[in-house]
């Protein structure tokens, strides 16, 4: 068993690093996104069993957009632009410019997360030619 586990780790870092930078390192951002969503639900998931909904549908959606960027797909490209844009969009610029305006301080997580969904929707730019339509 342990050979298996070490095969399946040393092929997955084997392809990573073939990779070009820019989809490696939109990889390693929307894994750190992953992994917190993952933390997320595992806490709502023991309180609120209920709530448990919308984080699945967020993780099937995150998979389907770093299976897309990790096959070079280019609608995985486009869901990621359009997902994230729309995030931006609806959600984080709206929250931060009431903020702003009723003089309320910004937390720490709201402008790590402002600054991480800029940073991806940047490196989905930035790459858009290494994507096979």
């Amino acid at each position: 068993m342990r050979k298996w586990g070490y095969f399946l780790i040393n092929s997955i870092l084997r392809y990573f690093t073939k990779l070009e930078l820019e989809i490696r390192i939109l990889l390693l951002l929307l894994m750190f996104q992953y992994v917190g969503l993952l933390f997320f639900l595992f806490n709502v998931s023991k309180k609120m069993p209920v709530f448990t909904f919308f984080p699945i549908y967020h993780l099937i959606l995150f998979s389907f957009i770093i299976i897309g960027i990790i096959y070079k797909k280019y609608w995985g490209w486009l869901l990621g632009i359009m997902w994230y844009g729309f995030c931006l969009l609806t959600n984080d610029i709206p929250r931060i410019i009431s903020k702003v305006y009723w003089k309320h301080s910004l937390g720490t997580s709201e402008i790590i997360g402002l600054i991480l969904k800029i940073i991806i929707v940047f490196f989905f730019i930035i790459s858009e030619d290494l994507f096979d339509i």
